[in-house]
């Protein structure tokens, strides 16, 4: 699966080459150049996942600024900034419909906000 998976993203965002169909390397078989819907749905599917985990590599520094209480380490500028970029995209993302913006600056203001409530409770 991870496979197939792969060769989507590089034929989706390789060069395009002897029209539209591509042999990749390892599958064995030829696979279509995929339509623009499918480099969207790819694309969207690639932007959430990599938004979760943006969110979750945000845990470690929530844990430890909860933890030891201390905030003396920290940019409160830096995480305000953090949140407001996070909050125009997921603006955006409400106003465009676009769900994958949605996921991965909803969760984005929701870690940034802690952060920030951390910050100036610990400073």
């Amino acid at each position: 699966m991870l496979d197939r998976f792969l060769a989507q993203i590089a034929l989706t965002f390789g060069r395009q080459r002897h029209g539209r169909v591509v042999r990749f390397a390892g599958a064995g078989r030829l696979l279509r150049r995929p339509s623009k819907d499918q480099q969207l749905h790819v694309l969207n599917q690639t932007i959430t996942v990599m938004g979760v985990f943006n969110t979750i590599f945000t845990l470690p520094q929530i844990l430890a600024l909860y933890g030891n209480r201390d905030a003396s380490s920290l940019s409160l500028l830096s995480w305000s900034y953090y949140l407001a970029f996070s909050i125009v995209l997921l603006v955006y993302g409400v106003l465009s419909n676009q769900k994958p913006l949605i996921i991965t600056y909803g969760s984005g203001v929701l870690a940034y906000a802690i952060i920030v409530f951390g910050v100036i409770l610990y400073s």
